[in-house]
């Protein structure tokens, strides 16, 4: 059974599946996950599906401008730091 990808997805999230049909990831992941716990995870998995803004700019010169090296470097400290 083929389900309709919805519109907008940029990059579909698509389950294992053997060749029986059964899907272990999906499965292990509804027997063994909290209701909360599947909610973020199925929460993550439309970010990636649908993808969120992403920063970018033009690089007309060799340099990359100070402001962007700035905002570059702020959001990696927040990753590694594990903020949004």
């Amino acid at each position: 059974m083929n389900v309709p990808e919805k519109p907008g997805k940029r990059v579909p999230a698509i389950f294992f599946r053997t060749e029986g049909g059964g899907e272990p990831v999906r499965d292990w992941l509804k027997a063994t996950l909290s209701a909360e716990d599947r909610k973020r995870v199925g929460h993550d998995i439309m970010t990636v599906e649908y993808g969120r803004p992403v920063h970018g700019f033009i690089k007309k010169t060799g340099r990359t401008p100070a402001e962007e090296l700035s905002l570059a470097r702020g959001n990696k400290k927040k990753h590694e730091k594990g903020l949004p």
